[in-house]
């Protein structure tokens, strides 16, 4: 990337924003606005932009350039050669800006990702938090959201891995939404699930019917959501017809994690 020109203006409808970029927030509009009050650092980060067809197209910093036109300040900005939309996600993925989960998304969406719109439309139908949703369909259901954890779904490697696998931890979810569980899609539960149907033919039929005797309720960790499924599973089963989930978890090493 290479700097061709700097500016200053108050021009701003010479500003034009991309729609693969993310959404202007009004809320991040005034919190930044705010922030510009104490101190202005649009000099030192300026608005990143690019010229085509005689237009400038913000690649980064539509919300400094929408929070200074608030304040009626100049705006602070850059046009670059050597940099295009496709590095947009790039720019906000190493921590450099506050865009969240659903962001990328919508980009990689926008640019025609099979990948993300493959994902988006699980998250739609099935009704999944992103996160959790990304962890799952990526083959990755452990607990927590870091940074790290999410850093190839933000820079655009995210793989759907086995969507069918993901459709049948929804239907076990779906089971308990039905009978009343608030936190079906909670990652914690989640992860119990998509453990279970690991190493065990679960049969969500009789998982079902079993819940109509024993309210499920919330614990603690995804090791007493297991143990809480295989409680209910058991339900009035002779002792000779009762299964060792936790068992079997123990024995593909992954109750452990």
């Amino acid at each position: 990337m290479k700097i061709i020109k700097r500016g200053r203006t108050t021009n701003y409808g010479i500003f034009n924003f991309l729609s693969v970029n993310r959404k202007v927030r009004p809320d991040g509009i005034k919190k930044l606005a705010a922030s510009f009050k104490t101190k202005n650092l649009m000099a030192v980060r300026p608005a990143i932009c690019i010229q085509k067809d005689k237009k400038l197209w913000v690649i980064d910093g539509q919300h400094g350039i929408e929070a200074a036109k608030l304040l009626k300040i100049p705006v602070e900005y850059v046009v670059c050669v050597g940099i295009d939309p496709s590095d947009i996600a790039l720019l906000n993925s190493k921590g450099g800006g506050p865009w969240a989960t659903k962001d990328f998304l919508h980009y990689y969406c926008e640019n025609g990702s099979k990948e993300y719109l493959r994902l988006a439309e699980f998250v739609k139908q099935y009704k999944f938090p992103l996160t959790v949703a990304v962890q799952l369909l990526g083959g990755n259901v452990a607990d927590g959201s870091s940074t790290a954890k999410l850093v190839p779904f933000k820079d655009g490697h995210f793989k759907v891995k086995d969507i069918e696998f993901a459709k049948s931890v929804a239907a076990t979810c779906d089971v308990l939404a039905k009978v009343g569980c608030r936190f079906s899609r909670l990652r914690s539960l989640v992860k119990a699930i998509a453990h279970i149907k690991q190493v065990f033919q679960f049969d969500d039929e009789k998982f079902a019917r079993r819940l109509a005797y024993i309210p499920f309720q919330a614990r603690a960790n995804w090791k007493q959501y297991a143990e809480q499924i295989e409680e209910i599973y058991n339900y009035r089963r002779a002792c000779s017809d009762k299964v060792s989930i936790v068992t079997e978890l123990k024995k593909a090493g992954l109750y452990n994690q």
